[in-house]
């Protein structure tokens, strides 16, 4: 870390060590610090919008749900990006596990599986939350193309499980 803080003071205008320093502080599990660097990043850099996705992340990562949210959807308003979709998803289910605000976690991976169809880990994401909110049909078919896409991805085979279980229990029920 001493030589990415050297480097930072010898040419503070170089953005990749801030970035770099990003990663360093944010494998050292410290988010704040990692948070407090990227932000230094100024607007005008070329790495500025990479510095403000790592905020976003930074932001997740420390539980800061709504401001990670708004975060990405700044970034997505200029650009439109699965990944940022994805991410603000993953902020509003943990959101709404704590406070029950704003739109659905759903609605934003399905915006994600729109832009990027075959992306493993948004289907994922969307059969989890569809799961979470008590969809269980298209929860499995979601968890479906999951596993389909990824056969080696554990926790979709485990809550594809849990939702067809969920499902057969309410058929027999019925």
């Amino acid at each position: 870390m001493s030589f990415l803080r050297e480097a930072v003071r010898l040419a503070p205008d170089y953005q990749p060590s801030r970035l770099a320093m990003w990663t360093a502080f944010t494998d050292q599990v410290e988010h704040q610090q990692a948070l407090d660097v990227v932000r230094q990043v100024p607007p005008t850099a070329p790495e500025s919008r990479r510095a403000r996705f790592l905020a976003g992340l930074s932001l997740l990562s420390l539980g800061r749900n709504a401001d990670a949210i708004a975060a990405f959807a700044d970034l997505n308003r200029e650009q439109m990006d699965p990944a940022l979709f994805n991410n603000m998803g993953i902020a509003q289910l943990r959101r709404t596990a704590t406070t029950p605000t704003g739109p659905p976690a759903d609605s934003y991976f399905w915006r994600a599986a729109d832009l990027d169809p075959e992306d493993a880990a948004v289907a994922f994401n969307l059969g989890y939350a569809l799961w979470v909110a008590r969809d269980l049909d298209n929860a499995v078919m979601w968890l479906r193309e999951a596993v389909r896409r990824d056969g080696t991805d554990d926790a979709a085979h485990y809550v594809l499980g849990r939702s067809e279980e969920h499902t057969s229990e309410l058929q027999s029920h019925s």
